[in-house]
């Protein structure tokens, strides 16, 4: 054998080894909650799906309701849906966003930056009110 087949033969042990353990920690976590509540209710509860205050302006954009509160998820799934039915999407590169005065009012972005689907919650962000 040479050392090549050894390393090529290291490398798919190492692959097998890895899925094995990807493997098992699916089985035990199955088996620790076989129908899903605690991953459920610990999805409920995370940050992106947390209903929370929001400020006047985004408030405004949404057409929310005074007093309402929005997950992330939820204002992401709005955001998402207005730039698909106002066409702003960027025509050879999807991933950018085309801005136009309402959006661009609610993201702020600085004027040199490309607001793209990866950086488009960095601008979301300052509208979450957090809490003291």
């Amino acid at each position: 054998m040479s050392l090549e087949t050894i390393q090529t033969e290291i490398a798919a042990l190492r692959n097998d080894v890895k899925n094995l353990t990807k493997l098992v920690r699916k089985v035990k976590n199955t088996q620790e909650d076989p129908d899903g509540e605690k991953a459920k209710k610990r999805a409920e509860n995370n940050g992106f799906n947390r209903k929370q205050e929001i400020t006047p302006k985004l408030r405004e954009f949404l057409a929310l309701p005074e007093g309402d509160l929005i997950s992330r998820s939820e204002v992401t799934k709005f955001v998402n849906k207005y730039i698909t039915e106002k066409g702003l999407k960027h025509p050879e590169n999807g991933r950018q966003i085309i801005l136009d005065d309402k959006l661009r009012d609610l993201l702020a972005p600085p004027a040199d930056v490309v607001v793209t689907y990866l950086n488009l919650q960095k601008y979301l962000s300052p509208h979450y009110v957090k809490k003291a």
